[in-house]
């Protein structure tokens, strides 16, 4: 049986096609953050070079919002910080999506997620959360890229940064 070169460019062009649409990487959160927007990714840890090549795993490091009604604010949705030894990610899922992949969030789980990158006003963030594998429980907290902690970290917020507008300047503060 011959093949024509036309029929042959044409399987070519369409599985090059699907691959570049189809892109799923995984890595740790300084190589995710490189990703353009609504990439398909694996953060697991995994890549971690930069910071001493341990590829140390993704831990849960905070949960700053979970599903459920919290003064007078009804929730719909889990938003966690993710960390591993090259920085962290925010990760948005609502609470269907993680149900659906069996993943109820906790600090100090080590995980891997399959969502896609998607930065929002600057943070970055992956959301909507397709794959989920917990491999531990009770890791030690990233404190700061690079350097595990042994608990959460109480951070408060300036007023003036917490709201910035009550200062009278309509401008947010640079530090």
């Amino acid at each position: 049986m011959k093949i024509s070169k036309n029929w042959l460019l044409v399987a070519v062009v369409t599985s090059a096609l699907a691959f570049i649409g189809t892109r799923v990487l995984a890595d740790d959160a300084a190589d995710i953050q490189a990703y353009g927007n609504n990439a398909v990714a694996t953060f697991d840890g995994n890549g971690d070079f930069l910071y001493g090549g341990n590829n140390a795993d993704a831990t849960v490091d905070t949960i700053m919002s979970q599903p459920g009604v919290y003064g007078g604010h009804t929730y719909t949705g889990w938003s966690v910080l993710v960390g591993d030894a090259s920085g962290s990610l925010d990760v948005f899922t609502s609470s269907s999506s993680a149900a659906a992949v069996g993943w109820t969030p906790a600090e100090g789980q080590t995980v891997s997620l399959t969502a896609t990158y998607s930065p929002y006003h600057s943070i970055p963030e992956i959301a909507t959360v397709t794959a989920a594998t917990v491999s531990g429980v009770g890791e030690p907290l990233w404190n700061s890229p690079g350097v595990q902690g042994s608990g959460s970290q109480v951070v408060t917020i300036p007023p003036v940064l917490a709201n910035p507008f009550n200062s009278g300047s309509p401008y947010l503060p640079l530090a």
